[in-house]
């Protein structure tokens, strides 16, 4: 279970959006999808637009609809 720490402020940042990914997110994925059978979407929100985001999910998530082709993509299904 994800925890904000103790005191911390309970907004989200891009960096805690990528600590929120590998403590969850990823491995969740990883124990549903063990043949990485999912397609992630990340919505417009400027956090996930941010270098750091970006890079991990490019790093870390094999199927993804790239932020600039999700309306094209979401058209055809």
């Amino acid at each position: 279970q994800y925890e904000w720490g103790k005191g911390a402020k309970k907004t989200i940042n891009a960096h805690r959006y990528i600590d929120l990914f590998e403590e969850v997110d990823v491995p969740t994925m990883k124990q549903l999808f063990p043949d990485n059978d999912y397609i992630f979407e990340n919505d417009t929100s400027r956090i996930h637009r941010t270098s750091g985001v970006t890079n991990f999910v490019e790093e870390n998530i094999p199927e993804r609809i790239n932020i600039d082709d999700q309306a094209a993509k979401m058209d055809d299904i």
